[in-house]
């Protein structure tokens, strides 16, 4: 019985010293290798590399600007995500032939996650929590029986 309220009380410190996370925590450069997989007209598979900055657009907006390259090449992204309170956010592609498209999800202690689904199909963009130094990485899109993923583990770089 005498091990019930230790319990508790560990229990209660771990809690009341977890981090809130905050977009400001993903700011910073951060680099990594993963898989992809791709069906257009064909199915491909392979490894990547990926490098993303991560900046602050004022107090509650963050900017990720990224490469990956696999072998056969490479491609940029940009996406502003926001978040408009209580751990709401709204992400805008800024860049390549999914600019402007809109998706929102929620920051939560693990991380975030962004989902939308327009016209041209559905896409998810997702970072788990980077206090550790790594983050993952997952991303897609899919238009009918057309899609693209890619699963990427970084770390940081400064």
């Amino acid at each position: 019985m005498r091990l019930l309220p230790l319990a508790m009380a560990v229990l209660a410190a771990a809690s009341g010293n977890a981090h809130a996370l905050d977009l400001a925590d993903y700011v910073g450069v951060w680099r990594g290798k993963g898989t992809y997989e791709r069906m257009t007209s064909v199915e491909s598979s392979g490894r990547l590399t990926c490098r993303l900055t991560i900046r602050a657009e004022g107090g509650d907006r963050i900017i990720v600007d990224g490469r990956c390259g696999a072998s056969e090449g490479s491609r940029g992204f940009s996406t502003e995500i926001t978040d408009t309170g209580g751990g709401a956010l709204v992400g805008r592609n800024r860049s390549g032939p999914d600019s402007g498209r809109q998706s929102s999800g929620r920051l939560g202690a693990n991380g975030f996650r962004l989902t939308g689904e327009d016209a041209t199909g559905r896409l998810l963009f997702q970072l788990t929590s980077p206090l550790s130094g790594r983050m993952e990485m997952h991303s897609g899109s899919w238009d009918g029986d057309r899609y693209q993923t890619a699963d990427v583990v970084l770390s940081r770089q400064n």
